[in-house]
């Protein structure tokens, strides 16, 4: 392979130097845990030599190749990332040997496309994101505002009131962020015209309380308790493994809806209620309040949990916030109703709701009436 590279490097045209700094790169990355200092340095010298006389073409490959490995020289990360967007792309979304220093610095001088791509990375910090906001277009604002991973400051949101306040889908979409607070919203209010303002009085009617922001220090205990295992596709394996780590049904749920993993939380809820996948999903995503309300009770979620699991719904099937607060307005009341007919819940709820798991018929016992539990038919939404 040496030699090889050797009779590369004695070829000056632009297609050799470019096969050169890519046979050089494989070298490199094959035992890229062993290198040293030294020789990540010398590999970077080398590259920055190759890079203005390699084609646009290989470059792109280059890039492709460095991206996943934050232990390449920042020095040629930061060239590639500054490059024609083409080339830039893989490093601006992937690379994760940036500072937050590095990222601002980017941010301050690169194009509009490449802000686009810089805006949906899941690291950029308050400092980065006001930046991208001030100096984006209307495209980039709605990337960034749709990349839930990171957090915006309450003077970014109000830039970005000002800016999509003639655009209803865009506003929908930036009352729906997660990290849109009730004390956030009171701080823009007065600084927004009426229409908004309705909007979010509304959002902060229906956010999650005080008391409830508090509980998410113990989602973050969950996620550390459960380790890898809280991405298990499989909720049945989640379940079991949530068992035995003695993880709560309200706080696997309430971490599943954090990573808006709808479908799993849809999924768990049937195991809770032991009801067919295709009725619980129904529910959710086309059923009634009052039925979700129904559906959240028999799985044994608390109030919070309901309120989160409105609120996330709303934001994947960009609904207004005023569905939110009917959901939690109709939760109250089937709790309220519950709590003063104690006698009727498993018959009343699980009977009528559909709820419930279908079992064989048996004989009633004397002097005892049984209970059928049957499913509901509910139309599929998503077909």
């Amino acid at each position: 392979m040496e030699f090889k590279l050797v009779e590369m490097a004695q070829d000056k045209s632009p297609e050799a130097r470019g096969l050169l700094l890519l046979a050089v790169t494989d070298k490199i990355i094959e035992k890229i845990d062993d290198r040293s200092d030294r020789e990540m340095q010398a590999y970077c010298d080398i590259a920055l030599i190759l890079y203005d006389s390699t084609p646009a073409t290989n470059l792109q490959q280059l890039a492709v190749k460095v991206a996943p490995y934050s232990k390449m020289p920042l020095a040629l990360a930061k060239r590639l990332a500054a490059d024609n967007i083409r080339i830039a792309s893989p490093i601006l979304s992937q690379f994760e040997g940036f500072s937050e220093g590095d990222l601002l610095e980017l941010a301050n001088k690169v194009g509009d496309a490449h802000l686009q791509v810089l805006a949906g990375r899941p690291d950029l910090t308050l400092k980065i994101t006001d930046v991208i906001v001030i100096r984006g277009s209307e495209r980039t604002h709605l990337k960034l505002v749709g990349n839930m991973q990171v957090e915006l400051s309450a003077k970014s949101f109000l830039n970005l009131m000002h800016l999509g306040r003639h655009d209803a889908e865009f506003l929908d979409t930036l009352l729906l962020r997660p990290d849109l607070t009730p004390g956030m919203c009171q701080q823009v209010l007065p600084n927004v015209d009426a229409d908004v303002q309705a909007q979010l009085r509304k959002l902060v009617k229906s956010s999650l309380s005080t008391e409830q922001q508090g509980k998410l220090g113990r989602l973050k205990e969950v996620r550390k308790t459960l380790g890898p295992s809280v991405d298990e596709s499989d909720v049945s394996k989640l379940w079991s493994k949530c068992q035995i780590a003695r993880v709560k049904k309200d706080e696997i749920v309430g971490v599943l809806l954090q990573d808006d993993r709808l479908e799993q939380v849809v999924a768990l809820l049937g195991k809770f209620t032991r009801a067919h996948h295709q009725s619980t999903r129904s529910v959710i995503f086309n059923g009634p309040a009052d039925e979700a309300a129904k559906l959240a009770l028999d799985a044994e979620l608390c109030a919070d949990t309901f309120a989160m699991l409105a609120q996330v719904r709303c934001r994947k099937m960009r609904l207004p916030p005023s569905k939110a607060e009917e959901w939690i307005k109709a939760f109250e009341a089937e709790q309220a109703h519950r709590k003063s007919h104690p006698g009727n819940d498993a018959a009343s709820t699980t009977g009528s709701s559909g709820f419930a798991a279908k079992r064989g018929k048996k004989r009633p016992p004397k002097n005892r009436v049984s209970r059928v539990r049957q499913y509901s038919s509910f139309e599929n939404p998503l077909g």
